[in-house]
């Protein structure tokens, strides 16, 4: 979201009626062609986004990029190590199940989905956690061969800002002879 358009979501604001649309869309009963979930910048403790990786079918790859990796491995929501158990978990409205030693769950793109961080759940899902910064990991990533040999280039701002894609023709960062 910006700022300037009012789109961007704050702490106690509802999201906005098209994410709904979208999770049903990508996520929803007989959708199985997610094959990628790309989570960046996000600590993860806030619902109901921080379900949305966990709606990610079974085998999917999911990478998870943030500065302060461990910050997402946990919340207030995820199961309380034994020596916790007196700690109560809160759930942030909708159905589920909430309660020491309890993942609580919510409602999302038409199914129950669990509100607590499983980025240490290997079973399920092909995972890449990346402790580093956002457009630091997007910038090694658009300059990799993989992804040159594939046509894909960065966005216009992560150019300017990095110098991912520099002197490469139709870029716009072309220098001059020298």
């Amino acid at each position: 979201g910006s700022i300037r358009d009012g789109s961007i979501v704050l702490y106690g604001d509802a999201l906005p009626p098209r994410v709904a649309h979208c999770l049903a869309e990508d996520f929803g009963a007989g959708s199985s062609d997610v094959d990628l979930v790309l989570v960046f910048g996000t600590s993860l403790q806030v619902a109901p986004f921080c379900a949305i990786p966990n709606l990610a079918p079974r085998g999917c790859a999911r990478v998870l990029v943030n500065l302060a990796i461990d910050d997402c491995l946990a919340n207030a929501w995820s199961r309380a190590p034994s020596r916790q158990k007196h700690l109560r978990l809160d759930c942030y409205g909708g159905p589920g199940h909430c309660g020491v030693g309890h993942a609580c769950s919510m409602k999302l793109a038409g199914r129950a989905v669990q509100l607590g961080a499983l980025w240490t759940d290997d079973r399920r899902w092909r995972q890449l956690l990346c402790g580093e910064a956002c457009d630091a990991w997007a910038a090694r990533f658009f300059a990799s061969t993989a992804c040159a040999a594939r046509g894909h280039s960065p966005p216009a701002g992560l150019r300017r800002a990095h110098g991912v894609g520099a002197g490469e023709e139709g870029s716009g960062d072309e220098e001059g002879p020298a």
